[in-house]
């Protein structure tokens, strides 16, 4: 495999994490304060600032495991989470509370059909300003025919 299509280990651990979670991509990345597609985007390694962040937001995570495949995913005092789903509703027991909305491949399906729906209209938008200024310069072309006919 080329090395561009190469994933890194540290990415593939953090997705299996956040797999760990049963939570989407996109929810861990906004709980942790990251852009959308900051997981998608790891290439070799982590921002110092966003690994204090998932760091904070998930204390149960090893991070020695994360960084550099070391250990156990779950720290051990921390191998005491537990998980409780009720519907879409994911809750554990450090009282954080989450909206599962499907699986990483669903919100990947789901992102790429809204990136398509956005550029879509995109276009609709620049079409309907194109027809605006045309029904500008038609309106200002009759207000002087009318003018004319006035005079």
């Amino acid at each position: 495999m080329p090395k561009e299509l190469e994933q890194s280990p540290i990415k593939a651990r953090l997705i299996a994490f956040i797999d760990h979670l049963k939570m989407p991509v996109s929810v861990f990345e906004k709980e942790c304060g990251m852009s959308n597609a900051t997981v998608q985007n790891i290439r070799s390694s982590i921002a110092p600032d966003k690994l204090q962040n998932i760091a904070e937001k998930y204390p149960q995570l090893n991070i020695e495991w994360l960084m550099v495949g070391r250990g156990e995913m779950l720290k051990a005092e921390h191998g005491d989470t537990t998980y409780t789903m009720s519907g879409d509703v994911v809750k554990d027991n450090y009282g954080r509370v989450y909206i599962r909305k499907g699986t990483p491949q669903q919100d990947t399906a789901t992102n790429n059909d809204l990136s398509a729906e956005n550029e879509n209209l995109r276009q609709q938008i620049a079409e309907l300003k194109a027809d605006k200024a045309d029904l500008q310069q038609t309106i200002a072309t009759l207000r002087k025919t009318i003018e004319k006919i006035i005079q």
